[in-house]
C-alpha cells in the first residue's frame, strides 16, 4: 500500500450537490484554492478513487461510524507525493477540498525515515505551530517559510532506511 492515512477534522464527495456542502466547508474550499499557491488539479475520477482508498483505510482501521469531519490522505509514491484534503459529510459523501505537493520520507542517509503507512489521528495532545523559517547549516530552510503552518500528529514507530529498515520513534508533521 503506497498511501499514508492520516486523520484531521472534515469533507465530501466530487457528486454532491452545493445545496448540501455546509457553507463552513465551501468557504474553506474557495480559501483553499484562493491562498494555497501550489494544487494540484486531480480529475474527478481520480478524486473518487483516492476518496475511496481513504475510505476502506479508515474502515480496515476500525473506524466505521465515521462523522462529519475533515481528512487528509497522502500518497508517498515516489511519483506523485501528494497530500489530498477531504471533507466526510452526512451520509459518507467525500468531497475533495483541495490537494498539493508534499515532501514525504525517503531513503537517502543516516536519520531519514519512510513516511509511516497507517491512520494518525490530530487531537489537541499535538498542537500544531507556525514555522520559524531558520536556516540550518547547508542552507536549508527548516518547515518551509517563516509562518508556514505545520500541522502535528504526533510521535509514531517508522523505518529507518539507514539501519536495514530496523523502526523507531519519528513525528509526523
Amino acid at each position: 500500500m503506497r498511501y499514508v492515512l492520516c486523520l484531521l477534522l472534515i469533507l465530501l464527495y466530487p457528486g454532491q450537490t452545493a445545496a448540501a456542502i455546509p457553507a463552513e466547508v465551501a468557504q474553506i474550499e474557495a480559501a483553499y484554492q484562493r491562498t494555497v499557491d501550489m494544487r494540484l488539479d486531480v480529475p474527478v475520477h481520480e478524486q473518487r478513487d483516492y476518496a475511496g482508498h481513504l475510505r476502506d483505510a479508515l474502515m480496515a482501521a476500525g473506524l466505521h461510524d465515521l462523522q462529519p469531519q475533515y481528512y487528509l490522505l497522502v500518497d508517498r509514491s515516489p511519483m506523485v507525493q501528494a497530500v489530498f484534503v477531504y471533507w466526510l459529510g452526512r451520509g459518507g459523501a467525500w468531497r475533495l477540498i483541495g490537494a498539493s505537493p508534499v515532501s514525504t520520507g525517503f531513503a537517502g542517509g543516516f536519520e531519514y525515515f519512510l513516511t509511516p503507512l497507517g491512520v494518525f489521528e490530530h487531537t489537541l495532545a499535538n498542537l500544531d505551530f507556525r514555522a520559524e523559517g531558520t536556516r540550518n547549516k547547508f542552507g536549508v530552510r527548516g518547515y518551509g517559510l517563516r509562518g508556514m503552518r505545520v500541522f502535528d500528529f504526533g510521535w509514531v514507530e517508522g523505518e529507518r532506511t539507514w539501519d536495514a529498515g530496523r523502526r523507531s520513534p519519528m513525528r509526523v508533521q
